[in-house]
């Protein structure tokens, strides 16, 4: 994921904002959710998830909604992870 040069925490951010819209489909408070970025997005219904490019109509991929939340839960636990590492080294550098 390209984070088209923005800080960390933006990135942080949109993955909860993706999570936040999972979790609204999974408990049914809405049947659909459309989530995208600068050059791919997701349709989130109840069992699925299509990932798809928003530069090319032939790339995508269908994901079960619960590993695409596990996925995307992972990454943002990754994310941070990576970011404190790079905090740390800053500060003790």
């Amino acid at each position: 994921m390209d984070d088209g040069g923005l800080p960390a925490e933006d990135t942080f951010k949109w993955i909860d904002e993706g999570l936040k819209s999972v979790d609204a489909v999974i408990s049914g408070s809405i049947d659909c959710q459309y989530w995208d970025r600068e050059v791919w997005g997701a349709t989130i219904r109840s069992d699925k998830v299509e990932l798809y490019s928003l530069l090319e109509e032939s790339c995508s991929a269908l994901l079960d909604i619960h590993a695409f939340n596990t996925a995307l839960k992972e990454w943002l636990d990754f994310m941070v992870s990576e970011d404190r590492a790079a905090r740390l080294e800053i500060s003790t550098g």
